[in-house]
């Protein structure tokens, strides 16, 4: 045993920086947050020493601090965090990539947590124009789709619900043509079935159809409670 730990190749750097950060994201999976920050920190150490302040490597670790500490609840650290590592990859990847969309959606979800509904608005809708600039006038995708699902989720909270209905809606077509997952498709539609009850009040023809196709997708999802 001990001619084989002899044998021993060193582990490198950047296999120990993998190491902790894959640690990391486990154990923040597994609601062990102490051990999910400490293995973070490590690996943001590790890789800041080896790369400096501007490399996507240590943005990586960043956005996963910054969602530990969402989860947390310590909303003005994971801000720090996100900023941080949107910086970082504005140098590294410029204002049109989808690492910077998801930076500017990430910051979005959190202000929505904190109440600040502007600054929210703001981010959902500039991480919204860089996944269409990325794309091309005229398409859509998923990750389009969520920033407007979280954007109509801001304007109801802000009161200007046709605003929201309108995005909500929009959010709705652009997942029934791209996704085959029925469970993301259920979420817009209770989220459409929120705002319509907020405008037309529980007992309007647009609530019922939404609520019929919300059974529907539960139905074929098997939640056959939910679906009744």
């Amino acid at each position: 045993m001990n001619f084989i730990r002899r044998l021993r190749l060193p582990v490198s750097k950047e296999e120990e920086a993998n190491k902790h950060e894959k640690i990391g994201k486990l154990s923040r999976e597994l609601g062990k947050t102490k051990k999910a920050e400490i293995s973070l920190t490590k690996a943001l150490k590790i890789r800041e020493k080896m790369h400096g302040d501007s490399h996507e490597a240590v943005a990586a670790v960043l956005q996963e601090l910054g969602m530990l500490k969402d989860e947390l609840g310590d909303y003005d650290e994971a801000i720090k965090y996100f900023v941080r590592a949107g910086e970082i990859r504005q140098v590294c990847f410029g204002g049109q990539s989808t690492e910077v969309a998801a930076t500017l959606y990430n910051i979005g979800t959190t202000l929505q947590k904190k109440g600040d509904f502007d600054g929210a608005a703001k981010c959902f809708n500039e991480s919204y124009d860089v996944q269409r600039m990325m794309i091309g006038e005229g398409q859509d995708s998923i990750e389009m789709s969520d920033s407007l699902i979280m954007l109509g989720f801001v304007k109801f909270r802000q009161g200007e619900i046709d605003e929201a209905k309108t995005l909500l809606e929009q959010a709705l077509t652009i997942r029934k043509v791209h996704l085959d997952n029925i469970k993301n498709i259920s979420e817009t539609l209770k989220h459409t079935g929120e705002v319509y009850k907020r405008i037309y009040g529980d007992n309007h023809e647009a609530v019922a159809a939404v609520l019929q196709e919300l059974g529907m997708l539960k139905d074929e999802l098997g939640d056959y409670d939910e679906a009744i």
